[in-house]
């Protein structure tokens, strides 16, 4: 499908560690006929299309269509999400997975590693363009320090290991790092962060502003088994 807020649904669903969209529409066939499963979805879907003669195969109509043969409010949902703007897309699809009968609620405790990787990566590029830092690239290192590449940076090199931010190390505790910076820079105009080459904390400045932190979503029940 053509989505429009795709930056925002790969965010959710990577943060999520859920098929968010998926769980959505299998959720709501199943809450209606328990029997149904994707494979009666899509073969509705494909049907459709060989129908239509569509040679480039299934359009978000069809999809669409399919979904509301055993759903209309859960197509309405999706088309919803997909294709209109929307202030808070994690809510919306948190809302969305709660009305079609899919227990969730937000629990840090239970987040995956995944989740935990991309809160360390997305903490490192919140200082370094505290730190007038461009063209940014971040990745989590094994060891659980963030490696970045950037141009531009004011005191940073082009090439750093980011250890720690306001003393929490971003191996062991990346959310409270991420808190961390939040807290102090919502009160001061620098921060102290540590590299992995250097063992010291040094001072930078703080970015102007750093993004709320989305908390982890964690699926509690669904009315299928075995997809999640």
């Amino acid at each position: 499908m053509v989505i429009n807020n795709v930056t925002a649904v790969a965010k959710a669903a990577k943060a999520y560690g859920i098929p968010t969209i998926l769980t959505t529409v299998l959720s709501a066939m199943s809450a209606r006929e328990p029997r149904e499963d994707l494979f009666a979805f899509w073969k509705r879907v494909f049907d459709s299309a060989v129908t239509k003669g569509a040679r480039g195969g299934y359009d978000d109509e069809m999809y669409y269509r399919a979904l509301a043969f055993r759903s209309p409010e859960a197509a309405r949902q999706i088309k919803h999400f997909v294709e209109d703007g929307i202030a808070s897309p994690a809510e919306t699809l948190r809302t969305a997975l709660a009305e079609n009968g899919v227990g969730v609620a937000y629990n840090d405790a239970t987040a995956t590693e995944s989740y935990l990787t991309l809160a360390a990566i997305r903490t490192g590029e919140i200082v370094t363009t505290g730190d007038g830092c461009e063209q940014l690239f971040a990745a989590r290192q094994s060891r659980g320090s963030v490696y970045i590449e950037a141009s531009g940076c004011r005191t940073f090199a082009k090439k750093i290991f980011l250890a720690a931010v306001g003393g929490v190390p971003l191996a062991q505790d990346p959310l409270s790092a991420w808190e961390m910076l939040s807290s102090i820079c919502s009160k001061n105009e620098q921060i102290n962060v540590m590299l992995e080459t250097e063992h010291v904390d040094r001072s930078v400045a703080c970015p102007r502003s750093v993004s709320k932190r989305a908390r982890y979503l964690q699926i509690t029940h669904a009315p299928f088994d075995g997809v999640r």
